[in-house]
């Protein structure tokens, strides 16, 4: 017996709309998990890479490649890298003195 897969076909934007809701719900899980953990690890705005180079005005790549060097510090959770924002901004007005 083969199982069969329906597929549903919906507008571009109920899909995206959806992934925004996941997004949000994913945040508020890690937001909730990490708020059991040590402060000083995870504290502040926790922000996904594509926000990240939103803010900062650089590329996801580039962000990646600051990750890989060791310039800034990012945790992986769902498929996604996420980057504590507070952190970010210490760093870099620390870096300008």
């Amino acid at each position: 017996m083969t199982k069969q897969s329906k597929i549903t076909i919906i507008p571009l934007d109920d899909f995206v709309a959806e992934l925004d809701s996941r997004d949000d719900k994913l945040l508020k899980r890690i937001l909730e998990v990490t708020s059991s953990q040590e402060p000083s690890k995870l504290t502040g705005n926790l922000v996904p890479t594509k926000k990240l180079s939103e803010i900062l005005g650089i590329t996801r790549q580039t962000i990646f490649n600051y990750r890989k060097a060791g310039l800034i510090e990012g945790f992986s959770l769902g498929g996604k890298v996420f980057y504590d924002l507070d952190q970010i901004v210490d760093k870099l007005k620390s870096a300008r003195r």
